[in-house]
């Protein structure tokens, strides 16, 4: 740990201390079965790390985690695989009730001014 009380780190425009820097590194080890993306939300959170319009910055956090990761200062979850997405387009209603009258082509009813009050 002598690498983290020699130097700060600077990132996207941030300079983080040792002392954060060392809290970065026990919340991660803290919050193991987290996603990497949920890790950087909770981190920016934690640090207060958000853009000019008080987003979080999650990409430039989860950047600076791979820069740690690759100091030997942390170990990252493993990337979780991203949902498959259907391959195929959904089916249209050809047959049954929305053939004869589909939603989308209803008209609305007009209601005489009398009815409003």
């Amino acid at each position: 740990m002598d690498v983290m009380t020699s130097r700060s780190w600077v990132h996207s425009g941030r300079e983080f201390s040792a002392q954060e820097v060392a809290d970065v590194c026990a919340t991660v080890a803290w919050l193991p079965g987290l996603a990497r993306h949920e890790l950087a939300a909770t981190l920016c959170e934690h640090l207060g790390w958000v853009t000019l319009t008080g987003t979080a910055k999650i990409d430039a956090c989860l950047e600076f985690l791979k820069r740690l990761q690759a100091a030997g200062l942390l170990v990252l979850p493993t990337p979780r695989p991203s949902p498959r997405r259907r391959s195929t387009p959904p089916r249209a209603v050809s047959s049954g009730r929305w053939s004869r009258n589909p939603p989308w082509t209803a008209r609305c009813r007009r209601w005489p001014r009398s009815a409003w009050k």
